[in-house]
């Protein structure tokens, strides 16, 4: 194991540390009531609002048999639509302020 991902998961002052992709620690550092920190590790349901999707969504696939980590792998191999509907966002308006003609595009919002 690296020096890298040796400190993961450690809270150090001044520093937040990303979350990594590998399954076993995906998730968000929590205090104890002892005053403990601790990592809690998303639900399959969690990561799959985390990439957009409505519960309805995870209650079916769910329904299919999947284990937690089919869900998991397959909720990390999605592109979230509110992240993906952001970026085409942020492009629409820069390209009207610099005057790009706006193509209409059927269906779009």
């Amino acid at each position: 194991m690296t020096s890298k991902h040796k400190a993961r998961g450690r809270v150090k002052k001044g520093r937040a540390h990303t979350l990594m992709t590998s399954g076993d620690c995906s998730g968000v550092i929590v205090r104890r009531p002892d005053g403990t920190l601790t990592i809690r590790t998303f639900t399959p349901r969690e990561a799959y609002r985390l990439q957009g999707f409505p519960d309805w969504s995870y209650d079916r696939v769910r329904a299919s048999g999947q284990t937690d980590s089919d869900l998991y792998f397959e909720s990390g191999n999605s592109l979230g639509v509110p992240i993906i509907r952001e970026i085409f966002h942020v492009i629409d308006e820069y390209s009207m302020r610099n005057g790009y003609v706006r193509v209409p595009v059927k269906g779009a919002d």
